[in-house]
């Protein structure tokens, strides 16, 4: 028989601790496995004469498998699945890892996620994320440095994994991602779609759209005089603005107001970024946003605790999109 519900114990004041008293801690309940939406073992990527299966899972995660990351670092198509796992997981790079990443082992965190091969067959695959080939590449060019790689083919992969650090950053490969697996075509023209949701054609006219309130506790944060009648606020105030609000309510949206939007030759802007907001979507995302950061500055003590609480919130909109696969019934649940 079921035990009742019982009064729920008092919980301390901290972000971390209320989330540990609102979501469930049931150890028996295992995580829904993630679906690749796009990319293909014939469709690979391509880094110098390597082969690379890489996907897009459901989350928007950039997935590369196992053998993909053997392969691009320099190890042969026939080499077996784990010699890249014992290099790795010999002592004297264990320890370097955990000084570099603050993590021992960098293939610890493995995703086990689907392909929808032919026929619709569901086939489980293994991988890692993106990021995870160039904190390898580092991982392997400093064990050479620090003298840690003895063999010659072991030296060898450290002068693949320079070319690799060299000509690719960690974004760079996300975009290399996302165009062999046509997401970035795909990214481009569903942020236009939400772009014209957000925004007019010509600015409206002027009307007053940020209270009071939010420049003085801006100050106040920041230590500053506040001024009520004074229309007069230090430049760096409209970055921060940018920053706050604009930057934080749908991707793209800043860059697309600086180009609708650009300074004249004084530094100075035909319109307020809010008058070119549409009055259905545009203008009520702002203010919801605006109000819910007002919350955060009220409840910091200083500019950075504010920052912190800001990016847990409202981390910046950047130009990726989550796409839903799945289809719901009647009551929400997701038919799968």
């Amino acid at each position: 028989m079921a035990k009742k519900a019982t009064q729920l114990e008092q919980i301390g004041d901290g972000f971390d601790d209320v989330m540990r008293g609102i979501v469930s801690d049931n150890k028996n309940i295992e995580p829904e496995m993630h679906k690749a939406i796009l990319g293909s073992k014939d469709k690979p990527m391509r880094i110098g004469s390597a082969e690379i299966p890489c996907y897009i899972l459901d989350d928007e995660t950039r997935v590369i498998t196992g053998r993909g990351i053997q392969q691009a670092i320099g190890f042969s198509k026939r080499t077996g699945g784990q010699v890249l796992s014992s290099l790795l997981r010999r002592k004297e790079l264990r320890d370097l890892s955990k000084k570099l990443f603050f993590q021992e082992d960098l293939l610890e965190e493995r995703i086990e996620f689907t392909i929808t091969e032919g026929n619709n067959l569901e086939v489980k695959a293994y991988g890692y994320k993106s990021d995870t080939l160039i904190d390898i590449a580092n991982l392997i060019i400093q064990a050479d440095s620090n003298g840690l790689l003895k063999t010659d083919k072991q030296k060898s992969l450290a002068n693949v994994c320079r070319v690799i650090t060299t000509s690719l950053s960690k974004t760079a490969l996300i975009e290399l991602i996302d165009s062999v697996t046509g997401y970035r075509d795909i990214r481009r023209e569903t942020i236009e779609q939400i772009l014209d949701m957000y925004l007019k054609k010509e600015f409206a006219t002027w009307a007053k759209r940020f209270p009071d309130e939010f420049y003085m506790l801006i100050c106040k944060l920041k230590g500053w005089p506040y001024d009520p009648k004074s229309f007069k606020r230090p430049g760096v105030v409209g970055r921060y603005t940018n920053n706050i609000v604009y930057s934080r309510i749908a991707p793209g949206l800043l860059k697309e107001l600086q180009k609708l939007n650009p300074k004249n030759d004084r530094g100075n802007r035909k319109a307020k970024h809010h008058q070119w907001l549409t009055d259905d979507i545009g203008h009520p995302k702002l203010q919801e946003h605006i109000y819910a950061v007002l919350g955060l500055m009220r409840a910091a003590s200083n500019w950075n605790q504010f920052n912190r609480m800001l990016e847990k919130a409202f981390p910046i909109k950047k130009e990726n999109l989550l796409f839903d696969i799945y289809q719901y019934d009647e009551h929400g649940n997701k038919d799968l």
